[in-house]
Protein backbone atom coordinates (compact mmCIF):
# COMPACT_ATOMS: atom_id res chain seq x y z
CA UNK A 1 0.00 0.00 0.00
CA UNK A 2 1.32 3.44 -0.94
CA UNK A 3 2.04 5.78 1.92
CA UNK A 4 0.36 9.18 2.07
CA UNK A 5 2.59 12.24 2.14
CA UNK A 6 2.02 15.87 2.91
CA UNK A 7 4.64 18.59 2.88
CA UNK A 8 4.50 22.31 3.45
CA UNK A 9 4.15 24.26 0.23
CA UNK A 10 6.98 26.72 -0.23
CA UNK A 11 8.90 28.09 -3.24
CA UNK A 12 11.43 25.62 -4.53
CA UNK A 13 10.29 22.86 -2.17
CA UNK A 14 12.68 24.01 0.53
CA UNK A 15 10.59 22.37 3.27
CA UNK A 16 10.90 18.62 3.50
CA UNK A 17 9.32 17.86 6.87
CA UNK A 18 5.87 16.31 6.91
CA UNK A 19 3.11 17.24 9.32
CA UNK A 20 2.98 15.43 12.66
CA UNK A 21 5.80 13.07 11.85
CA UNK A 22 4.53 12.03 8.42
CA UNK A 23 7.18 10.64 6.03
CA UNK A 24 8.93 13.25 3.90
CA UNK A 25 11.02 13.40 0.75
CA UNK A 26 14.19 12.61 2.67
CA UNK A 27 12.60 9.45 4.08
CA UNK A 28 11.63 8.28 0.62
CA UNK A 29 15.15 8.91 -0.65
CA UNK A 30 16.61 6.72 2.10
CA UNK A 31 14.18 3.95 1.11
CA UNK A 32 15.26 4.34 -2.52
CA UNK A 33 18.93 4.10 -1.53
CA UNK A 34 18.28 0.80 0.22
CA UNK A 35 16.27 -0.45 -2.75
CA UNK A 36 19.00 0.16 -5.36
CA UNK A 37 21.91 -1.08 -3.26
CA UNK A 38 23.59 -4.33 -4.16
CA UNK A 39 22.08 -7.55 -2.90
CA UNK A 40 24.15 -10.06 -0.95
CA UNK A 41 24.66 -12.30 -4.03
CA UNK A 42 25.75 -9.27 -6.09
CA UNK A 43 28.25 -8.29 -3.41
CA UNK A 44 29.51 -11.88 -3.26
CA UNK A 45 30.13 -11.92 -7.03
CA UNK A 46 32.25 -8.79 -6.76
CA UNK A 47 34.28 -10.29 -3.95
CA UNK A 48 34.70 -13.41 -6.08
CA UNK A 49 36.26 -11.31 -8.87
CA UNK A 50 38.59 -9.55 -6.44
CA UNK A 51 39.66 -12.83 -4.83
CA UNK A 52 40.37 -14.40 -8.22
CA UNK A 53 42.45 -11.40 -9.27
CA UNK A 54 44.30 -11.39 -5.94
CA UNK A 55 45.26 -15.04 -6.49
CA UNK A 56 46.68 -14.24 -9.93
CA UNK A 57 48.53 -11.12 -8.76
CA UNK A 58 50.00 -12.80 -5.67
CA UNK A 59 51.49 -15.56 -7.82
CA UNK A 60 53.17 -13.02 -10.11
CA UNK A 61 54.05 -10.23 -7.66
CA UNK A 62 53.91 -11.31 -3.98
CA UNK A 63 54.24 -7.74 -2.71
CA UNK A 64 51.44 -6.32 -4.88
CA UNK A 65 48.02 -5.38 -3.47
CA UNK A 66 44.52 -5.51 -4.96
CA UNK A 67 42.02 -2.97 -3.68
CA UNK A 68 38.47 -1.89 -4.54
CA UNK A 69 37.79 1.74 -5.36
CA UNK A 70 34.98 3.59 -7.12
CA UNK A 71 31.30 3.24 -6.25
CA UNK A 72 31.79 -0.17 -4.60
CA UNK A 73 34.22 1.37 -2.11
CA UNK A 74 31.84 4.29 -1.48
CA UNK A 75 28.88 1.98 -0.82
CA UNK A 76 27.04 3.40 -3.84
CA UNK A 77 27.19 0.54 -6.32
CA UNK A 78 24.06 -0.71 -8.05
CA UNK A 79 23.66 -3.81 -10.18
CA UNK A 80 24.65 -1.67 -13.19
CA UNK A 81 27.83 -0.28 -11.64
CA UNK A 82 31.22 -1.57 -12.80
CA UNK A 83 33.65 -2.97 -10.27
CA UNK A 84 36.82 -0.83 -10.08
CA UNK A 85 39.96 -2.63 -8.92
CA UNK A 86 43.48 -1.24 -8.55
CA UNK A 87 46.63 -3.36 -8.44
CA UNK A 88 49.65 -1.54 -6.97
CA UNK A 89 53.19 -2.83 -6.53
CA UNK A 90 53.59 -4.74 -9.80
CA UNK A 91 57.27 -5.51 -10.38
CA UNK A 92 57.09 -5.08 -14.16
CA UNK A 93 54.32 -4.70 -16.73
CA UNK A 94 56.49 -5.28 -19.79
CA UNK A 95 55.24 -8.83 -20.31
CA UNK A 96 51.58 -8.19 -19.62
CA UNK A 97 50.48 -11.38 -21.37
CA UNK A 98 51.60 -13.26 -18.26
CA UNK A 99 48.73 -11.51 -16.47
CA UNK A 100 46.11 -11.84 -19.18
CA UNK A 101 46.32 -15.61 -19.50
CA UNK A 102 45.35 -16.51 -15.90
CA UNK A 103 42.91 -13.59 -15.66
CA UNK A 104 41.03 -14.88 -18.72
CA UNK A 105 39.94 -17.91 -16.70
CA UNK A 106 37.66 -15.62 -14.66
CA UNK A 107 37.18 -12.56 -16.87
CA UNK A 108 36.48 -11.88 -20.53
CA UNK A 109 38.87 -9.10 -21.50
CA UNK A 110 37.24 -6.46 -23.71
CA UNK A 111 39.91 -3.79 -23.94
CA UNK A 112 43.53 -3.31 -22.90
CA UNK A 113 45.44 -0.05 -22.60
CA UNK A 114 49.09 -0.18 -21.63
CA UNK A 115 51.59 2.55 -20.83
CA UNK A 116 55.19 2.48 -19.67
CA UNK A 117 54.52 1.99 -15.95
CA UNK A 118 50.81 1.30 -15.83
CA UNK A 119 48.09 -0.62 -17.63
CA UNK A 120 44.31 -0.81 -17.61
CA UNK A 121 41.92 -3.43 -18.81
CA UNK A 122 38.18 -3.58 -19.11
CA UNK A 123 36.46 -6.91 -18.81
CA UNK A 124 33.29 -8.75 -17.83
CA UNK A 125 32.83 -11.50 -15.27
CA UNK A 126 32.36 -14.85 -17.04
CA UNK A 127 29.83 -16.10 -14.47
CA UNK A 128 27.82 -12.88 -14.82
CA UNK A 129 28.56 -11.02 -18.10
CA UNK A 130 26.43 -8.09 -16.89
CA UNK A 131 29.13 -7.31 -14.33
CA UNK A 132 31.75 -5.02 -15.88
CA UNK A 133 35.20 -4.88 -14.30
CA UNK A 134 37.83 -2.13 -14.67
CA UNK A 135 41.32 -3.04 -13.46
CA UNK A 136 44.23 -0.61 -13.23
CA UNK A 137 47.80 -1.91 -12.75
CA UNK A 138 50.66 0.20 -11.40
CA UNK A 139 54.32 -0.72 -11.16
CA UNK A 140 56.17 -0.41 -7.85
CA UNK A 141 56.70 3.24 -6.98
CA UNK A 142 53.57 4.35 -8.87
CA UNK A 143 50.31 5.07 -7.02
CA UNK A 144 46.76 5.35 -8.25
CA UNK A 145 44.98 8.67 -7.57
CA UNK A 146 41.95 6.49 -6.72
CA UNK A 147 43.49 5.84 -3.30
CA UNK A 148 43.28 9.51 -2.28
CA UNK A 149 39.91 9.94 -4.00
CA UNK A 150 38.40 7.06 -2.00
CA UNK A 151 39.69 8.49 1.29
CA UNK A 152 38.31 11.91 0.38
CA UNK A 153 34.86 10.56 -0.50
CA UNK A 154 34.70 8.54 2.71
CA UNK A 155 35.41 11.71 4.70
CA UNK A 156 32.67 13.58 2.84
CA UNK A 157 30.09 10.85 3.38
CA UNK A 158 30.96 10.66 7.08
CA UNK A 159 30.53 14.43 7.40
CA UNK A 160 27.46 14.68 5.14
CA UNK A 161 25.50 11.37 5.16
CA UNK A 162 22.82 12.94 2.93
CA UNK A 163 25.23 12.74 -0.01
CA UNK A 164 24.59 9.02 -0.53
CA UNK A 165 20.80 9.15 -1.04
CA UNK A 166 21.10 12.26 -3.23
CA UNK A 167 23.64 10.61 -5.53
CA UNK A 168 21.47 7.48 -5.69
CA UNK A 169 18.39 9.48 -6.72
CA UNK A 170 20.24 11.64 -9.27
CA UNK A 171 21.80 8.56 -10.82
CA UNK A 172 18.35 6.94 -11.12
CA UNK A 173 16.96 10.09 -12.75
CA UNK A 174 19.75 10.11 -15.33
CA UNK A 175 19.43 6.39 -16.04
CA UNK A 176 15.69 6.79 -16.55
CA UNK A 177 16.34 9.65 -19.01
CA UNK A 178 19.05 7.72 -20.87
CA UNK A 179 21.90 9.98 -19.72
CA UNK A 180 24.79 7.58 -19.08
CA UNK A 181 27.89 9.76 -19.48
CA UNK A 182 28.33 10.72 -15.81
CA UNK A 183 30.23 8.48 -13.43
CA UNK A 184 29.36 8.12 -9.76
CA UNK A 185 32.52 10.05 -8.85
CA UNK A 186 31.55 12.95 -11.11
CA UNK A 187 28.08 13.07 -9.54
CA UNK A 188 29.63 12.95 -6.07
CA UNK A 189 31.71 16.03 -6.90
CA UNK A 190 28.63 17.82 -8.23
CA UNK A 191 26.61 16.98 -5.12
CA UNK A 192 29.48 17.99 -2.86
CA UNK A 193 29.72 21.38 -4.57
CA UNK A 194 26.05 21.96 -3.73
CA UNK A 195 26.50 20.57 -0.23
CA UNK A 196 29.05 23.28 0.52
CA UNK A 197 26.46 26.04 -0.04
CA UNK A 198 23.20 24.29 0.88
CA UNK A 199 21.26 25.82 3.81
CA UNK A 200 20.73 22.34 5.26
CA UNK A 201 23.13 19.73 3.85
CA UNK A 202 22.05 17.28 6.54
CA UNK A 203 18.58 16.89 4.97
CA UNK A 204 18.58 14.66 1.84
CA UNK A 205 15.36 16.25 0.56
CA UNK A 206 16.66 19.81 0.83
CA UNK A 207 20.01 18.85 -0.67
CA UNK A 208 18.33 17.09 -3.61
CA UNK A 209 16.14 20.09 -4.41
CA UNK A 210 19.16 22.42 -4.17
CA UNK A 211 21.00 20.12 -6.60
CA UNK A 212 18.08 19.99 -9.05
CA UNK A 213 17.72 23.76 -8.87
CA UNK A 214 21.40 24.48 -9.47
CA UNK A 215 21.99 22.08 -12.33
CA UNK A 216 18.50 21.91 -13.79
CA UNK A 217 16.98 25.34 -13.29
CA UNK A 218 19.84 27.82 -12.81
CA UNK A 219 21.11 29.14 -16.13
CA UNK A 220 24.06 31.08 -14.69
CA UNK A 221 27.27 30.18 -16.53
CA UNK A 222 29.00 29.46 -13.20
CA UNK A 223 26.93 26.29 -12.83
CA UNK A 224 28.84 24.85 -15.79
CA UNK A 225 31.95 24.67 -13.62
CA UNK A 226 32.15 22.28 -10.66
CA UNK A 227 35.19 22.85 -8.48
CA UNK A 228 35.88 22.50 -4.77
CA UNK A 229 38.95 24.71 -5.07
CA UNK A 230 40.65 26.51 -7.92
CA UNK A 231 39.94 26.04 -11.61
CA UNK A 232 43.00 26.23 -13.84
CA UNK A 233 41.79 24.01 -16.68
CA UNK A 234 40.35 24.46 -20.15
CA UNK A 235 36.59 24.82 -19.85
CA UNK A 236 34.24 22.39 -21.60
CA UNK A 237 30.40 22.36 -21.85
CA UNK A 238 30.43 21.16 -18.24
CA UNK A 239 33.70 21.25 -16.32
CA UNK A 240 34.23 19.03 -13.28
CA UNK A 241 37.60 19.53 -11.63
CA UNK A 242 38.95 16.55 -9.72
CA UNK A 243 40.30 17.95 -6.42
CA UNK A 244 42.88 15.14 -6.29
CA UNK A 245 44.47 15.55 -9.73
CA UNK A 246 43.35 19.08 -10.61
CA UNK A 247 42.21 17.80 -14.01
CA UNK A 248 38.89 18.30 -15.78
CA UNK A 249 37.32 14.83 -15.64
CA UNK A 250 34.30 15.86 -17.72
CA UNK A 251 36.11 16.82 -20.91
CA UNK A 252 34.45 13.91 -22.73
CA UNK A 253 30.93 15.20 -21.97
CA UNK A 254 29.51 16.99 -25.01
CA UNK A 255 27.22 20.00 -25.27
CA UNK A 256 24.34 17.67 -26.14
CA UNK A 257 25.09 15.51 -23.08
CA UNK A 258 25.06 18.62 -20.91
CA UNK A 259 21.72 19.78 -22.33
CA UNK A 260 20.19 16.35 -21.72
CA UNK A 261 21.64 16.30 -18.18
CA UNK A 262 20.12 19.66 -17.30
CA UNK A 263 16.82 18.86 -19.00
CA UNK A 264 16.45 15.62 -17.02
CA UNK A 265 17.04 17.41 -13.72
CA UNK A 266 14.78 20.35 -14.59
CA UNK A 267 11.98 17.94 -15.51
CA UNK A 268 12.16 16.23 -12.12
CA UNK A 269 12.34 19.54 -10.26
CA UNK A 270 9.13 20.65 -11.99
CA UNK A 271 7.50 17.34 -11.04
CA UNK A 272 8.31 17.97 -7.39
CA UNK A 273 7.09 21.56 -7.46
CA UNK A 274 3.85 20.51 -9.19
CA UNK A 275 3.34 17.88 -6.52
CA UNK A 276 3.69 20.46 -3.75
CA UNK A 277 1.37 22.91 -5.49
CA UNK A 278 -1.37 20.30 -6.01
CA UNK A 279 -0.99 18.87 -2.50
CA UNK A 280 -1.80 15.43 -3.95
CA UNK A 281 -2.08 13.62 -0.65
CA UNK A 282 -2.45 10.19 -2.21
CA UNK A 283 0.65 10.44 -4.38
CA UNK A 284 4.05 9.52 -3.08
CA UNK A 285 6.81 12.07 -3.65
CA UNK A 286 8.85 9.58 -5.62
CA UNK A 287 5.90 8.50 -7.75
CA UNK A 288 5.40 12.15 -8.68
CA UNK A 289 9.05 12.77 -9.45
CA UNK A 290 9.57 9.65 -11.55
CA UNK A 291 6.24 9.65 -13.32
CA UNK A 292 6.40 9.68 -17.15
CA UNK A 293 3.07 11.45 -17.45
CA UNK A 294 3.21 14.94 -18.87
Amino acid sequence: MARDYEVESSPGLTASEGYEGEPCLGDDMEVHLQHVRLTEPEIARRHCVRNALTKVVSALWPAATVKCYGSFAYGLSTSLSPLDLVVEGCESLENFSSVLTPISETLTVKRLMQGKHEAMLRATFKEDPALSVNISFFESGEMSPARESACMVRRWVAQYPAIRPVVAVVRTILQKEGVHCFTTYQLLLCVMSVCKVSPDPSDPGVLLVDFLDRFGQNTDASTNVVTLGGCDVDLTPITIVDPVTGCNIASHITSLDTVRFRSALRKRLHRLNDWVTCRALHDRVFDAMFSDEE
